[in-house]
């Protein structure tokens, strides 16, 4: 009976054992990490896009000759200092792929302290310096949609992380594993039950 069970085990042990998959190109792709430079270059496409989405929703799509001149020359500076707060916030020490409810609170705060920063630079400067003063509804979309932009963009990153981890992305063209067992009995028939409900794994 000892050597019934250790031989039903091992069939566990072996048919859980992880089992490298032939991948399409796409997913090869996926498997390759995310750099810190992939990372910055990505968030900074959707930060930028955001602040132009901001003014043209502000403005509703007709933007003044003040307006199109702070967009062009505040874009680069309103991106770079939105990563340089997620920097000294701790943001950018997360992995995309375990971002959490947490995280993206941090996030938020990080984003919102630069906006307050530029409410105030905003109020702050004198009237002879129109460049630098943004409405303060726009001020506030930007921020709003800049959150959600970060946010979703590190949610992507998870979901194709969690489909990669559970191999939603193997080719199909991978044959299931076939599985022989051997014996009878009530555990016999538990093991079977619970290698037949696995993906990739075929009784025989």
């Amino acid at each position: 009976m000892n050597s019934y069970n250790s031989a039903v085990l091992q069939v566990r042990k072996d048919a859980q054992k992880p089992r490298r998959p032939r991948l399409s190109g796409r997913a090869e792709t996926l498997r390759t990490e995310f750099s810190n430079f992939d990372r910055v270059t990505a968030e900074a496409v959707v930060l930028g896009a955001s602040f132009v989405l901001a003014f043209l929703l502000r403005y509703g799509g007709h933007l003044t000759l003040v307006s199109e001149r702070q967009l062009l020359i505040l874009g680069l500076p309103f991106v770079a200092g939105r990563l340089v707060m997620e920097m000294l916030f701790g943001v950018q020490k997360i992995a995309w792929r375990y971002i959490s409810m947490g995280d993206t609170f941090r996030l938020s705060v990080a984003h919102a302290a630069f906006t307050a920063f530029a409410i105030v630079l905003s109020l702050s400067v004198p009237a002879s310096w129109p460049l630098l003063k943004l409405p303060l509804s726009l001020l506030v979309i930007e921020l709003f949609l800049s959150i959600q932009s970060a946010i979703a963009l590190r949610i992507a990153r998870r979901y194709v992380y969690e489909r990669r981890r559970n191999g939603s992305f193997v080719s199909i063209e991978q044959k299931p594993r076939r599985l022989l067992l051997i014996g009878a009995g009530t555990l016999g028939s538990t093991v079977a039950k619970e290698m037949g409900s696995r993906s990739g794994i075929e009784l025989v």
